[in-house]
Parts: C-alpha cells; sequence; structure tokens
C-alpha cells in the first residue's frame, strides 16, 4: 500500500511589525514600581514609534508596528494594577501629544468607538436565561467590566492631556459627552472624571 505523505497547513503569518524586542519589552517594564523604570520604558517605545513615523513619512498609512503599539498601550488601561495604568496612561498621552499629525482625529475618535463598544459589551451582558446564569459563569467578571470602563475614561483623559480633544469638534463632543455620562452614572468614576473635564476647559481658555 502506498503511504501518502501528508503535508501540514503552513501556519499563517502575522505581518511584520517592526518592533523590537527592547520595545516588546518596555511594555512589562511600564508596571515597574520604581518612576525611573517606567520612565525609561516609555522613552523607548516613544523613541521607537518617532523614528517609525519618521522613516514611513506622512501621508502614508500608519505602519503595522505603531498601530500595535497604541493599541496595546489602549488595551493596557484596563489593567487591574494602578502602575500598570499609570505607567500605559502617561505613555499614550505622549504619544498623542507628540505626533498629532499622525494620530488625527478620526484616527482617536475610531480608537474610543472601539473602546466604547468593548466596554458595553461587558456592561450589557445578556443573563436573561431562567434560573440566571452565575455571575461567575459569566464571560466577564463585574471587576473586568468595571476594568473596561475605567479604560474608556483612561482614554478620553488621555485624548484630553494630549490636546488632541480641542483639535476637532466631533472628539471633542465625544469626550465631553462620554465623561458627563460617566461621572453622573459610575460613583468610582466620579473625581476623576471631573478632573478630566476641569483638564478640557482650562486648555479651552489657554
Amino acid at each position: 500500500m502506498a503511504v501518502v505523505a501528508m503535508q501540514a497547513p503552513q501556519a499563517t503569518r502575522r505581518p511584520g511589525m517592526n518592533v523590537p524586542r527592547q520595545v516588546l519589552d518596555s511594555f512589562d517594564t511600564l508596571v515597574a514600581m520604581e518612576d525611573k523604570k517606567r520612565t525609561d520604558a516609555g522613552m523607548v517605545i516613544l523613541q521607537h514609534v518617532d523614528h517609525q513615523l519618521r522613516e514611513h513619512g506622512q501621508g502614508k498609512e500608519m505602519p503595522v508596528g505603531v498601530k500595535y503599539i497604541v493599541q496595546r498601550l489602549v488595551s493596557g488601561l484596563a489593567s487591574t494594577r494602578l502602575r500598570a495604568r499609570e505607567g500605559y496612561f502617561s505613555t499614550l498621552c505622549f504619544l498623542l501629544r507628540l505626533h498629532p499629525a499622525a494620530f488625527t482625529p478620526a484616527f482617536v475618535l475610531a480608537l474610543l468607538t472601539k473602546q466604547k463598544s468593548a466596554a458595553m459589551k461587558a456592561v450589557n451582558k445578556d443573563n436573561y436565561s431562567d434560573p440566571p446564569i452565575p455571575p461567575d459563569l459569566l464571560r466577564l467578571s463585574l471587576q473586568e467590566a468595571r476594568d473596561l470602563l475605567v479604560a474608556e475614561m483612561l482614554l478620553c483623559g488621555a485624548v484630553v492631556r494630549s490636546g488632541v480633544a480641542g483639535q476637532d469638534p466631533a472628539v471633542l463632543q465625544w469626550v465631553v459627552n462620554k465623561l458627563c455620562a460617566m461621572r453622573d452614572k459610575k460613583s468610582y468614576m466620579d473625581i476623576t472624571a471631573t478632573q478630566f473635564l476641569v483638564n478640557l476647559m482650562e486648555s479651552c481658555f489657554n
């Protein structure tokens, strides 16, 4: 009997992101206890993005690696660790501030919309079965849902503190509406959301 050699299917390769190991490792260091380590890690990420954007040139589609870095920073805002949120938040703020031509209002609005969608899916989990599904069997716990909402608020805050919010009426309106809604409905977000709104008002008058 002839033996037919079966070829294993080739693994699908992810597009080349051109993100060096040093940059990838810096994401882990953004959660370090020492401020200097977090600052140095943020600088490594910022310098890499700056180099990639300069090399790529304006008017072209954003490099895949840069998109990956931005999305990873946004995702990190949902961390349960305070230091992680601080590190990712600060780096994202500087990234948006330093490259307004690359991170356009349309790009930022897409980020906000995507984060809102993730938060809404977390909060509006269907649980209408009879009997109800136990909370521990739901896809996301209440804490995870809260973390996603906090991440959405921090993303709005990063847009405010980077100065991007005031560059486009649509982004400005989105951020104001979202922060006001969070302040009114979620008591644990009241103080931070209000501070971001104050920052936004101050930037408008300066």
